[in-house]
């Protein structure tokens, strides 16, 4: 293959050019690798940042919920508690009905 620049006459080979074209691949590759790299770089420091910042927001979420669970019992009604409210509210309920039929005989 002859190539011209200028006057000057250039004898290449199929070794040249693809010396040639494995160098441009090589730098292409070696640029996409580069802002790959980079890129993995700038979101781990973005991870660490995170991490060191909101880890006073976590554990403010863990005190909120135990907090939370706390104060349960204090707002809420014990499941037996409430069964054993609805037996003596029966038991008085049937009480005066005893006493309402007593009173119409």
């Amino acid at each position: 293959m002859r190539f011209v620049v200028g006057v000057i006459y250039y004898e290449m080979d199929y070794q040249v050019i693809f010396n040639i074209a494995l160098g441009v691949i090589g730098t292409v590759a070696g640029w996409f690798f580069k802002l790959v790299h980079d890129k993995i770089k700038e979101i781990e420091g973005e991870i660490n940042d995170i991490e060191e910042n909101h880890e006073d927001d976590h554990r403010e979420v863990v005190q909120r919920i135990n907090d939370l669970a706390l104060s349960l019992p204090d707002k809420y009604v014990n499941k037996n508690d409430f069964e054993n409210l609805v037996k003596v509210v029966h038991h008085r309920f049937d009480r005066i009905e005893e006493k309402l039929d007593s009173l119409k005989k």
